[in-house]
């Protein structure tokens, strides 16, 4: 086999490999590692009842079911897991959620007796105390936070809340003045500082913290607005005007509106946000841990729950593929083609994952599905390019599809494909004009000028 037909097929081997790749492309926040409870069995306390969630809604059903399955999976983790602080406290965040207090304080409370060096359990509940208006207990419980897990610096915010709540600006102010150490370009801090130095009355020094905290960000409205109270008690006229037209400049830049379907159904989005949530705290146990078994539960149950968000549920598909025997994988990629024909991404998902275990038959069937669903997106057509690029296949359809993904996206990757399928249809020619297009694009895609040198040294 000739040199560059080697590297052609190497290459083309990334590519898809790339297109597997393609399917993670959501980040969550990332966390410390949960610890682990070493006394104390946390019991897990008795759902909430949920049959009159939200009754006016008309999105009820939808809202039960939303709650339901994140407590299946929140309440399965936790005994999967019954050490993970992690995952404990995410069962009591949902209790609370659904209102069921008593619940939620009974697991912080039993984490806590359990003399754990966690700080969530302490945080949460501080969170519940400072709800109760209760902020000389939030303190304190804060405090036992920052003995744990000093390092943590979204604990001192929550610390200052209360400080504040309780008229202690002086110490507010000190853990301001921490915060500041680790970044001194935060507007919202500089922010929170003026407010605390307007509590002790230190209005010059106020001023210039808001000042600072506008600079840094010109459109934080609470900034603009403590500002111009300091300076209408100071009956500084000229200032005060100053500030309104700015507040009013922020307030028809930025109109202070809900989200589209919080304002149609806030207890729809409620819900949406609390399963959400629920997916990002169990991918972080699961990242913590090597259960093969339980992981392939835990994301058959997330992919449900997060099935209204394509890039959530791209991350849980791909993480079922990585841990999972390939037919496994393929049993359920192909289930969630069939409960949601009409979902893009699990059409995609299935053409990707059999594109990996060369599966090109199904591969196909499936990218052409995607393309009848999705015709204005060109990952289909260049995945499909990259099936039928084989000569036992049909390299002139891949050209084809090729010039359609790079017709609908001109980047230089899909110049590379397009290059690459003139290759495989044997038009050389041709393939050195649009590895040269695609290296035009990118000067860095090392692949194309890899490929165009082989090509052009090729006798």
């Amino acid at each position: 086999m000739p040199k560059f037909l080697n590297l052609l097929l190497i290459l083309l081997s990334l590519l898809n490999a790339i297109g597997i790749a393609g399917i993670l492309i959501w980040r969550w926040p990332t966390t410390a590692p949960s610890k682990e409870v070493e006394r104390a069995k946390v019991e897990i306390p008795e759902r909430p009842n949920l049959a009159n969630v939200a009754p006016s809604s008309p999105n009820a059903s939808e809202i039960q079911r939303l709650r339901n399955v994140s407590l299946n999976i929140a309440e399965m983790t936790a005994r999967r897991f019954p050490t993970d602080v992690n995952s404990l406290c995410l069962l009591a965040k949902l209790h609370l959620r659904m209102g069921n207090a008593k619940g939620a304080i009974q697991i912080w409370k039993s984490l806590i007796d359990s003399k754990t060096d966690a700080a969530e359990p302490y945080l949460d509940l501080a969170f519940y105390e400072q709800k109760m208006s209760n902020h000389e207990a939030a303190v304190t419980l804060l405090q036992q936070a920052i003995e744990r897990e000093s390092q943590r610096n979204d604990l001192y915010m929550p610390l200052v809340e209360s400080l504040l709540a309780l008229n202690k600006s002086d110490d507010a102010v000190e853990w301001l003045e921490r915060l500041l150490k680790v970044d001194v370009n935060d507007p919202v801090v500089w922010n929170r500082l003026g407010q605390a130095y307007v509590q002790s009355n230190k209005l010059p020094q106020a001023i210039a913290a808001f000042e600072e905290s506008l600079s840094l960000d010109p459109f934080l409205r609470d900034a603009a607005f403590g500002l111009m109270d300091v300076y209408r008690s100071l009956k500084d006229e000229p200032q005060v005007s100053r500030l309104t037209e700015k507040i009013a400049f922020i307030d028809q830049t930025f109109p202070r509106l809900a989200p589209e379907d919080e304002r149609a159904d806030p207890d729809l989005t409620k819900a949406r946000s609390l399963a959400a949530f629920t997916c990002t705290t169990v991918l972080e146990v699961l990242d913590a841990k090597r259960d093969s078994e339980f992981t392939a539960l835990a994301i058959e149950q997330l992919v449900e729950l997060a099935s209204d968000v394509p890039a959530l549920k791209k991350d849980l598909l791909d993480r079922y593929s990585r841990t999972q025997s390939s037919q496994n994988v393929l049993r359920f990629l192909q289930l969630q083609c069939d409960r949601t024909p009409s979902d893009t991404e699990a059409w995609l998902a299935l053409g990707r994952f059999a594109i990996q275990i060369r599966d090109l038959d199904r591969a196909e069937t499936s990218l052409r599905k995607a393309i009848e669903l999705k015709p204005e997106d060109p990952i289909g057509y260049s995945l499909l390019s990259q099936v039928l690029m084989p000569s036992n296949r049909n390299p002139k359809l891949a050209v084809e599809y090729a010039q359609k993904a790079a017709d609908l996206s001109p980047t230089s990757a899909n110049f590379y494909l397009l290059a690459t399928a003139h290759y495989h249809h044997n038009e050389r020619d041709k393939a050195k004009s649009l590895f040269a297009k695609a290296i035009e694009l990118n000067p860095a895609n090392n692949e194309a000028i890899n490929a165009l040198e082989a090509l052009e040294n090729q006798k």
